[in-house]
């Protein structure tokens, strides 16, 4: 079973206790290192002990824990935990950008360049976003670097990807669970 559990950075930081705030101030840590924290602590009753791959992502060191991942854009975070293998995510605040085609001929398949180019803004949107979060979500389900992005989308057997769309919000989850996780705020 794969879950997805959305939170406000902001909050999840007020949240935080004194130890693990202590230890972020003291490493220099963003505020999203301490939100993720924070969600990890909430949903494992503490915080288990992390190790990081070979490519630096992180996992339990406990093997008996299941798998996870946090992404975040802007003053959003979200947490996805797998128990059936490994698992990637990845939020993005759908934002109007400037488009660079480097960047564009990496994420969108070729039929939907020329389409995109006579998009609106908004419409821009939202294309390009739920293709970026699918691929950086399979990149970190397989503990790739956003380096190895392409516009071919390509899942091992039995890997699934699950989308969608919240407010200003899109996220993708890659795990080998069939079932979409329902996205869930935080306790």
């Amino acid at each position: 079973m794969a879950r997805l559990l959305l939170g406000h950075i902001p909050t999840l930081c007020q949240q935080a206790p004194r130890g693990l705030q202590t230890r972020a101030d003291a490493e220099g840590r963003p505020a999203s290192w301490l939100a993720g924290r924070v969600l990890l602590a909430q949903q494992f009753a503490g915080l288990p002990a992390i190790g990081f791959g070979a490519q630096g992502k992180p996992h339990f060191i406990d093997t008996s824990l299941p798998a996870f991942n946090l992404s975040h854009s802007g003053d959003h975070i979200a947490l996805a935990i797998c128990s059936r293998g490994a698992v990637g995510c990845d939020i993005e605040q759908m934002r109007t950008r400037l488009w660079r085609n480097a960047l564009l001929t990496h994420v969108l398949p070729a039929a939907e360049l020329t389409r995109f180019a006579s998009l609106s803004a908004i419409e821009q949107q939202h294309l390009f976003w739920p293709h970026w979060t699918a691929r950086e979500a399979a990149l970190k389900q397989r503990g790739d670097s956003v380096w190895a992005m392409s516009a071919e989308l390509s899942l091992p057997d039995g890997v699934c990807l699950h989308q969608g769309q919240q407010a200003n919000l899109a996220w993708a989850v890659c795990c080998p669970c069939p079932q979409p996780p329902r996205p869930e705020l935080p306790l």
